[in-house]
């Protein structure tokens, strides 16, 4: 089965924006308090006047490198695991909202009077349950002035 994951891209590239600058933001965060840490170890060898070839600061500087070749390696696995996983939300509240306005448009132009129905897994279930008793009621509101 294919599927279209760009169901609405104004909204799901929109929600995929924040979501990965928000990413973005928190990243660059952890990434600042990271260089406070090794800062303030590195004044620790100032104030305790070590001289700047000293074994203190080298281990500092080796320990900084892979911290961060590890945090540049984990920011990327969160960001694409992100990525992915907005995509895919924002396809599960596209799809219904998508699926509930052509159901809609259906039903203008008089081609079904059938209930909608969303996928399994589908976000907003309840409003197609809604939209449905409210076409029940006005199907049966229709049927009692008619007669």
């Amino acid at each position: 089965m294919r599927r279209k994951l760009l169901i609405d891209p104004k909204f799901q590239l929109t929600f995929l924006t924040y979501s990965l600058a928000t990413a973005l933001v928190v990243i660059l965060i952890f990434y600042a308090a990271n260089l406070i840490f090794y800062w303030k170890f590195s004044q620790m060898g100032v104030a305790l006047n070590l001289p700047q070839d000293h074994v203190f600061y080298q281990f500092i500087n080796e320990q900084k490198r892979t911290m961060n070749f590890l945090f540049a390696v984990t920011s990327l696995v969160a960001v694409i695991a992100l990525g992915v996983g907005g995509l895919l939300i924002s396809h599960r509240v596209a799809g219904p909202i998508e699926r509930l306005k052509n159901h809609m448009k259906s039903i203008a132009r008089g081609e079904t009077d059938r209930e909608v129905t969303f996928r399994k897994g589908d976000f907003f279930i309840e409003l197609a349950d809604a939209y449905n008793a409210a076409l029940k009621a006005r199907a049966q509101k229709g049927k009692s002035s008619a007669s």
